[in-house]
């Protein structure tokens, strides 16, 4: 169960960075 959650934890943080860095690239366009 912990590792489940964990895991869960990284896939938001990968998710965060991804919208984020999107974000950065449409801003620098």
């Amino acid at each position: 169960l912990q590792k489940a959650g964990r895991h869960m934890e990284h896939t938001l943080i990968g998710a965060y960075v991804v919208l984020l860095l999107g974000y950065l690239i449409m801003d620098n366009k």
